[in-house]
């Protein structure tokens, strides 16, 4: 357990660095992010209070063991987990390794929850979570490098848990306000950002929804999950049916969805 910890904690050390060397460390005077506009309200919301018009309920965000160094939870917990929780589809989400399409399949065969596949990519920036793009790359990432790729692609980039540490790590030292976490230089090449995120503060979510909003782009939730009980706390809805992931990916371009707190 202790070498799984120290493993997540590397790996979180690696990209506060980043973070230092590309002017977090002085928020005042940060390059103003290229403002991206939007159709989605930026709020999260009870699915309860939206069931009539949202109606596909997916954990964007979550890893798996063994795939994921820092994960404990086996891929075939998680599909008796999401069916008993009534989700209708799970990402995996694993640090740099893109799942094999013929794996997933396996893993999809019993039906009841559809599986997707997604990236979370470690950059100069942080944490980027990406879809539609099935380049596996190991190494640490330039974002404006990844950015391009993506684009290329016709991928979605989202900022995950992009104020996570907001206090632990000390960046809330820093004091800083609204308006200079916006000037965060990540924010420049993203599609959305993660406004819900199951293993973050209240605190730490809100940070990243007022963000959001300010900056008019959507916003994602996901559980995070690396335990089988933490998988479900945030999802995304979508206003459509989504079958596969090249209709994911149209959706999240579209902006149909909204981050939903479960409860």
């Amino acid at each position: 357990m202790d070498s799984i910890y120290a493993i997540e904690l590397d790996r979180i050390d690696r990209i506060f660095s980043g973070f230092r060397m590309n002017g977090w460390e002085n928020p005042v005077n940060p390059v103003d992010p290229v403002k991206k506009k939007s159709n989605r309200i930026h709020s999260s919301i009870n699915f309860d209070a939206c069931r009539e018009r949202l109606i596909m309920r997916i954990d964007l965000h979550i890893h798996t063991s063994p795939r994921s160094a820092c994960s404990y939870l086996d891929p075939l917990e998680l599909i008796q987990e999401a069916r008993r929780l009534k989700l209708d589809g799970i990402c995996l989400t694993e640090h740099q390794v893109l799942w094999d399409i013929g794996d997933v399949e396996k893993l999809a065969k019993d039906g009841g929850v559809k599986i997707f596949r997604g990236n979370e990519f470690t950059t100069n920036q942080g944490d980027i979570l990406v879809f539609g793009f099935y380049k596996d790359i190991k190494e640490l990432l330039m974002i404006q490098e990844l950015r391009e790729e993506v684009i290329a692609a016709g991928g979605f980039m989202i900022a995950a848990h992009p104020f996570r540490g907001f206090k632990t790590f000390g960046i809330g030292q820093l004091q800083m306000t609204v308006e200079q976490a916006c000037r965060r230089k990540a924010l420049e090449y993203v599609d959305a950002l993660e406004i819900g995120n199951g293993k973050l503060s209240t605190g730490e979510n809100d940070m990243a929804r007022k963000v959001a909003g300010r900056l008019d782009l959507p916003g994602t939730g996901g559980s995070d999950a690396h335990r089988v009980d933490e998988i479900g706390k945030w999802v995304t809805v979508f206003e459509k049916e989504i079958q596969n992931e090249r209709e994911l990916v149209q959706e999240l371009h579209a902006g149909r969805f909204t981050a939903v707190e479960m409860s």
